[in-house]
């Protein structure tokens, strides 16, 4: 029950101030941006949004890497994975000329 507690407190900690930075910088930057075009301050509000609902759900919802047993073995993995497909991506991009 105390570690629930914990992370709803952290949760609500952290919708309390970084929702409004998320929107008080995406205000400031259309003020800057108010002759530019529509679409770019759109985008702004949606990278802001996208901002905020990132910075709520990972520091309070997911476990610290640390304590997961498998996340060692998936980030020694992962840079491998990704070696390999970028030689993939390459041979098909040689193959096509």
């Amino acid at each position: 029950m105390e570690t629930i507690s914990r992370t709803l407190l952290t949760f609500m900690l952290n919708a309390l101030w970084q929702v409004p930075l998320a929107a008080a910088v995406a205000a400031l930057g259309c003020r800057v941006m108010r002759g530019g075009p529509a679409w770019h301050r759109h985008a702004l509000w949606v990278a802001a949004l996208f901002a905020a609902a990132d910075r709520l759900q990972l520091p309070a919802v997911m476990p610290p890497a640390a304590s997961t047993p498998a996340a060692g073995a998936t980030a020694v993995a992962a840079p491998a994975a990704a070696k390999d497909r970028g030689r993939t991506i390459r041979a098909r991009m040689r193959n096509r000329s």
